[in-house]
């Protein structure tokens, strides 16, 4: 069964807002709460939500897990993997390609380029093995009856280091292949129909509540963190944030988010802490110019222990700078 269903199930569902959201009666599986006038609200299309009583932001399985005591891959089964926002087979999900194909890949090790400049960007044997990366040995080819309406489509693929992209389920959805020779005109290759504002990369690994959560801007930002020790970090595939991805934000709700987009995103950061400053405890994180992986350990740690809250006077010098 889908979430929609599984709430229907347990729970007396009025759609509001024009069926946007559910109303769901208590109990709240968070707090317990089940007062007639609890304001218990879920996303009918992502199956995010929130308790208006108790402050918890949940997602499906979330909820699941809280609501049967159970494991999330337990909570997956009972879901029958069958979830409206995490459906990939019948295309009605978030990428618009029917069925994924996948590159055909060999471990990095088999790969003295690969490894190489895996080495090169600090990336070590542990963070490789956590986000799964592989090195695409072949082109691969998509029929156009797994994407209705178009010709053939080749990717190139081979010669990149290829990075699964999980939804926030912990399904793989889609994939990213980053060239390594140089030579591509495309650095960062994507499948079709691949919407990366619908994601947050590696934010189906941590979890509820966490002390703290870094928000940079791409896959090898996110590597660098982690890499040094900063396990908390999703990455938002660019320098905006979409209203699903603050919903899985809201959904982890982290003590301190740390905003940590490209020095050159000044702007953008600005305006992500005057949106949304009164969700998150918001602390701006400049790396001086440099990327995540380009700088060491203590550099970061330094980077997040000197971010500071946004204020005004910082957005109106740097206008004027």
């Amino acid at each position: 069964m889908n979430f929609v269903d599984y709430l229907e199930a347990h729970h007396h569902v009025t759609p509001v807002s024009g069926g946007r959201q559910l109303k769901v009666s208590g109990p709240c599986p968070f707090c317990g709460e089940d007062r007639s006038d609890i304001r218990l609200y879920v996303n009918a299309e992502t199956g995010l939500g929130d308790c208006k009583h108790c402050g918890t932001f949940f997602g499906p399985i979330k909820w699941v897990m809280a609501a049967e005591s159970l494991s999330a891959r337990k909570a997956r089964a009972l879901l029958d993997d069958e979830q409206e926002w995490f459906r990939r087979e019948t295309g009605e999900g978030r990428c618009d390609t029917p069925a994924l194909v996948f590159p055909e890949t060999a471990d990095i090790e088999e790969s003295a380029e690969a490894t190489e400049y895996l080495r090169r960007r600090h990336i070590g044997s542990e963070a490789i093995k956590h986000f799964g990366l592989s090195y695409g040995i072949a082109d691969i080819t998509v029929p156009s009856e797994a994407t209705p309406g178009t010709s053939e489509r080749i990717y190139r693929t081979k010669n990149r280091i290829i990075i699964p992209i999980k939804g926030f389920d912990g399904k793989i959805d889609s994939w990213q292949g980053r060239d390594i020779t140089g030579r591509s005109k495309v650095r960062y290759l994507f499948p079709a129909g691949f919407k990366g504002a619908e994601y947050l990369y590696n934010s189906d690994t941590i979890t509820f509540r966490p002390d703290y959560m870094v928000v940079c801007e791409g896959v090898f930002d996110a590597l660098g963190w982690w890499q040094a020790g900063v396990r908390n970090v999703v990455a938002t595939f660019g320098k905006k944030v979409s209203e699903p991805q603050v919903e899985i934000l809201r959904a982890i709700n982290p003590k301190v988010l740390f905003m940590a987009w490209d020095d050159d995103a000044a702007k953008q950061k600005y305006e992500f802490c005057e949106r949304f400053g009164h969700l998150f405890d918001i602390r701006i994180v400049w790396l001086g110019g440099n990327d995540a992986d380009e700088l060491t350990k203590g550099a970061l740690a330094n980077a997040l222990l000197e971010a500071k809250p946004y204020c005004w006077s910082d957005k109106i010098l740097s206008a004027i700078g």
